[in-house]
């Protein structure tokens, strides 16, 4: 049988060929950004503490020009203590996911003043399934973590206010890549430390937001990870 010059088998393999997409890639991004510290706000301060941690958060506060609020993902618009990147390139059928993969964790960590902070990508990007393992999957889960710390200054003026030992901020971005008659998405979640603030973004729109703490908690140190605020 033919339907205006085209066969019952050719209308069926493009009916096929409609849900195969071509390979799409989407970008995972993620910032932890310093807000304004409310200073009449009391219970951001430690009772105990409160003149030296408030003097620190006024620092903090001087520092950024009143505080971070970042529009997007990208590296280039700052706004940032910790930014990662997560390139995916995946392929479907219909709702199978045919191929994929994972880029390496880009990061950048922002500058206090005109001086660099520093850190690293501290839980390797990790996925529960290898492109070499399966020839399709119905879902494909991610995640990784990075953390990051003050300059030395700057950690020794709050060890000031308050000893601790936990340095390093630090954020975890999961997600899970899924098919959908032929077109990749991933839904994307963050974990992180109790202060700063962080988000999530994925192909520029907001996925996920973490309020930010109060201030105390950055002395607020995890017991299985004493270099880490909670």
């Amino acid at each position: 049988m033919k339907a205006h010059g085209v066969s019952a088998a050719g209308l069926i393999a493009l009916l096929l060929v409609s849900h195969v997409a071509q390979a799409e890639v989407i970008r995972v991004q993620a910032k932890s950004f310093i807000a304004a510290v409310d200073l009449r706000d009391h219970s951001q301060f430690d009772s105990a503490n409160a003149c030296g941690e408030k003097f620190q958060a006024f620092a903090v506060n001087c520092t950024l020009w009143g505080g971070e609020n970042p529009k997007d993902g990208n590296l280039d618009t700052g706004e940032f203590r910790l930014w990662s990147q997560v390139n995916v390139d995946a392929q479907c059928n219909s709702n199978k996911i045919t191929k994929w993969n994972f880029s390496g964790i880009t990061s950048s960590f922002g500058k206090e003043a005109f001086f660099q902070t520093s850190g690293d990508v501290s839980k390797r990007l990790s996925t529960s399934a290898s492109p070499a393992a399966a020839s399709a999957a119905d879902r494909v889960d991610f995640s990784y973590k990075v953390r990051g710390q003050p300059i030395a200054a700057v950690n020794a003026a709050l060890a000031s206010a308050r000893p601790r030992t936990c340095t390093f901020i630090w954020h975890e971005v999961s997600g899970s890549l899924t098919c959908s008659n032929g077109t990749p998405t991933i839904r994307a979640s963050l974990a992180g430390s109790g202060f700063p603030s962080h988000r999530v973004w994925v192909n520029d729109r907001k996925a996920a937001d973490l309020p930010q703490g109060a201030f105390k908690k950055l002395w607020d140190c995890d017991p299985v990870d004493p270099t880490s605020v909670r």
